[in-house]
């Protein structure tokens, strides 16, 4: 199988992405500690090689992500391969449907879930998420309202955060 790959730039970073030409597979900041992992897992499962060239996705996906910064969208229309357990899917859906603006937490997602007990479970589905901003782990907060981890950084999270609130936000 063949997989493509493609550079995005950001107003937050450079970004990657692994596509087709229907589906989306991948998008990572490149100086993510994880980027090697992510591609490594993507590559591995479905015996890809990588090649760099644009695909259908890869051009519809730059011109949405400038729309999303733009403030222009909110929600993205890129097909999406979910490559996790069960339960990792559940959880990138329930971020899927969830609005900007809108805040979650661990305990929130497990409950939706019926799963009350599971916060760390959900802890961990956040974190292997392969699908940056699209699935939007950066909407997930701590309990006590402060803003917690981002594997795309901290001030990622803020400008993010910032922008689907309306709020400038300098990074």
């Amino acid at each position: 199988m063949k997989l493509f790959t493609n550079y995005i730039d950001t107003p937050i970073g450079k970004m990657v992405s692994i596509s087709d030409d229907n589906y989306l597979y991948l998008l990572q900041f490149t100086d993510s500690k994880k980027l090697d992992l992510r591609i490594q897992q993507v590559t591995k499962f479905y015996k890809a090689e990588l090649i760099e060239e644009n695909t259908a996705i890869y051009l519809t996906l730059k011109k949405q992500l400038a729309a999303y910064f733009r403030r222009e969208i909110s929600f993205f229309s890129i097909p999406l391969v979910l490559n996790g357990t069960s339960f990792q899917k559940q959880v990138w859906h329930i971020l899927q449907d969830t609005h900007p603006g809108e805040f979650l937490t661990y305990k929130k997602i497990a409950e939706r879930l019926g799963s009350s007990g599971k916060s760390q479970a959900v802890g961990n589905a956040n974190g292997a998420n392969k699908i940056a901003i699209i699935i939007p782990c950066h909407r997930v907060i701590n309990a006590s309202g402060s803003l917690g981890g981002y594997a795309g950084g901290k001030a990622r999270k803020e400008f993010l955060l910032g922008l689907e609130n309306r709020d400038i936000v300098l990074f």
